[in-house]
């Protein structure tokens, strides 16, 4: 037989939330959309590096020397994007306007 003297019941206000938690899911990055403009720069600048790599052993080499600067362009510029959308994400959910 349970004895229930004494037993209290949980107030579901003061309770934590351990169904939806702030840690970041696999794929969460992907999710966001704002990143989507940073990952289509890198993808152009890997296409970039490997046109680069291509002209270079086919002898084009002013060609290959175009495409690795627009590679290292593309690939500072997509990182640069990330950078600056996570950083307005991190603003935001801390609560900082702008």
């Amino acid at each position: 037989m349970m004895n229930n003297v004494g037993a209290q019941t949980l107030s579901l206000d003061d309770a934590a939330d351990i169904i939806h938690s702030d840690e970041a899911r696999p794929g969460k990055k992907l999710a966001d959309a704002g990143n989507w403009a940073g990952f289509v720069l890198l993808l152009f600048a890997a296409l970039a590096g490997i046109g680069a790599v291509i002209a270079t052993v086919a002898g084009f080499f002013s060609t290959g020397a175009i495409s690795a600067v627009l590679a290292a362009v593309g690939i500072g510029a997509g990182m640069a994007v990330i950078a600056v959308v996570n950083r307005w994400h991190l603003r935001v959910s801390r609560g900082h306007s702008g």
